[in-house]
C-alpha cells in the first residue's frame, strides 16, 4: 500500500473519534487551515468536490475572511460544530469525485470509494444541524452567485455577489493554490492531472477508468454503495 493510500485508510479508522482526532491535530503541520475559535467559516467535502474553488471565491470577495478548510475529515466538521461555526459541506457525484481524486493524488479507486462512503455516511448523521449547509458541486461551479447569496442569508455575511471579474480572479487563485500545493508534494503521480483544470488527458483517462470500474465487480459494488449514500443525502439533507 502506497503512502497516499495508507493516509486515507487511517483517516477512515481514526477521524470520527473526537478524542483521538483532537490529539491528532497537534501533529498537523498546517495549523492555518484548521478550525479554531477565530475562524469565520469551515468549508469541507470529499476531495475534488469544489473545495478549492469555494475557498478562492470567498477569498476573492473578502481577502481577510478566515476559512478553515481542506482537511477532508469528519473530525474537522465535528470540531466546527462544537465551536458553533458556520459550516459549508460540498458534495459531488461519487464517480466524478473519486476518479478526479485518483487522477490527482494517486489514491486507489477502491480507497477513494471507501472514503467517500465513510465521509458522507457520517455527514448524513449531522446534515440537519442548524449551522451546516450542503452544496451540490454543480451549483457552486455553475451558479457561484447563488452559492454566495445563500451563504450571506444563512450566516448573515455581507459578501458582494461575484461578477465575471471576481469569478476569473477566483479561478486564477485556484491555479495559484494548486501551485503552492505542488511545492508541498514530494511524490506527484502526474502533474498534468493535478492542476484543477479540464483537459483532454483527464477526459480520456476518466473514460478508461469508468470501463475498469464497470468490469470490476468489487469496484462496481463500491460505486453503487457510494451513489446510494449520495442519493440519500440529496433526499434527506437540505441540498442547495
Amino acid at each position: 500500500m502506497n503512502k497516499e493510500n495508507l493516509k486515507w485508510k487511517l483517516k477512515i479508522l481514526f477521524n470520527t473519534n473526537y478524542i483521538i482526532y483532537e490529539n491528532f491535530l497537534n501533529f498537523v503541520k498546517r495549523k492555518d487551515i484548521l478550525i479554531n475559535k477565530n475562524s469565520d467559516i469551515l468549508i469541507e467535502g470529499f476531495p475534488r468536490s469544489g473545495n478549492t474553488f469555494a475557498v478562492a471565491l470567498l477569498k476573492s470577495l473578502n481577502k481577510d475572511i478566515k476559512i478553515a478548510r481542506h482537511r477532508h475529515e469528519v473530525g474537522h466538521v465535528l470540531k466546527a460544530l462544537k465551536l458553533d461555526k458556520p459550516i459549508v459541506i460540498l458534495i459531488r457525484n461519487p464517480q466524478d469525485a473519486v476518479i478526479s481524486f485518483f487522477l490527482r493524488e494517486n489514491v486507489s479507486i477502491k480507497i477513494g470509494f471507501e472514503y467517500y462512503i465513510h465521509f458522507y455516511t457520517n455527514i448524513l448523521k449531522i446534515c440537519k444541524s442548524s449551522n451546516l449547509v450542503l452544496f451540490n458541486f454543480d451549483i457552486l461551479i455553475k451558479e457561484p452567485k447563488k452559492f454566495i447569496s445563500i451563504i450571506n442569508e444563512k450566516y448573515n455575511f455581507n459578501l458582494c455577489l461575484p461578477d465575471e471579474n471576481i469569478i476569473k480572479k477566483a479561478k486564477d487563485l485556484v491555479f495559484l493554490m494548486d501551485k503552492e500545493e505542488l511545492k508541498r508534494k514530494k511524490n506527484i503521480y502526474d502533474i498534468s492531472t493535478f492542476i484543477s483544470m479540464p483537459s483532454k488527458k483527464k477526459k480520456d483517462s476518466k473514460e478508461k477508468i469508468i470501463n475498469e470500474i464497470t468490469n470490476n465487480i468489487y469496484l462496481f459494488k463500491l460505486q453503487y454503495r457510494a451513489f446510494k449514500i449520495y442519493e440519500k443525502i440529496m433526499e434527506e439533507c437540505t441540498i442547495k
